[in-house]
């Protein structure tokens, strides 16, 4: 199981800096990711995401060494648990 350390930073008081990818493209989220950013959100409201791209794009932060994390499209049950599912910790 991930475990998302981007949380433990925060909820131990320390700073977690991240970044957010909207264009749609898993090959720009893995360079924030590999940039140093702590976390990258994967804005599925405002950016160009499928739930396929943003399946690559959380794998592909989680080997550029970040957290990634989702925007969804609309607060639904269903909606949340598919990017949770598809890799999102957060």
């Amino acid at each position: 199981m991930a475990i998302n350390t981007a949380k433990q930073k925060l909820g131990s008081g320390q700073r977690a800096l991240g970044a957010v990818a909207s264009f749609g493209s898993y090959l720009a989220a893995e360079q924030l990711a590999r940039a140093g950013y702590d976390f990258v959100i994967v804005d599925c409201q405002h950016g160009n995401w499928s739930d396929d791209t943003a399946l690559l794009a959380f794998r592909a932060i989680s080997l550029g060494g970040s957290i990634p994390m989702a925007r969804v499209r609309q607060n639904d049950f269903y909606a949340i648990g598919r990017l949770l599912d598809r890799g999102a910790l957060g």
